[in-house]
């Protein structure tokens, strides 16, 4: 099974809060079981580069599952768009908490 994960929360250990940590140890323990995965994290604009984005859209095809790690707005959206319109099952994990630990974002 090929999983990809996109987050705009930032990935444990290098991010704060709790949904990064949720993130690291889901996708290490499904690796530990075979489960191949991918993870984008779009946390910072910076890291909006054509390259990225066009090996995730790669990978979206190529994926059985999405899942989205953060709430469905914002900078997710065009994916999550995507993923409807490839017919890919998706996940969306929405964490509590998300508006203060992306307070940087509300601004």
């Amino acid at each position: 099974m090929k999983l990809t994960f996109i987050t705009s929360t930032g990935i444990y250990p290098t991010s704060l809060g709790g949904p990064a940590v949720f993130l690291h140890y889901l996708s290490s323990n499904l690796g530990k079981l075979g489960v191949y995965i991918t993870i984008y994290d779009f946390s910072r604009i910076g890291q909006f580069k054509a390259l990225k984005i066009i090996k995730c859209i790669e990978d979206f095809v190529k994926a059985d599952i999405i899942i989205f790690n953060s709430p469905p707005t914002g900078v997710l959206f065009p994916f999550i768009i995507l993923a409807w319109f490839l017919r890919k099952k998706n996940i969306f994990i929405c964490h509590d908490g998300i508006f203060l630990e992306r307070k940087d974002r509300l601004s």
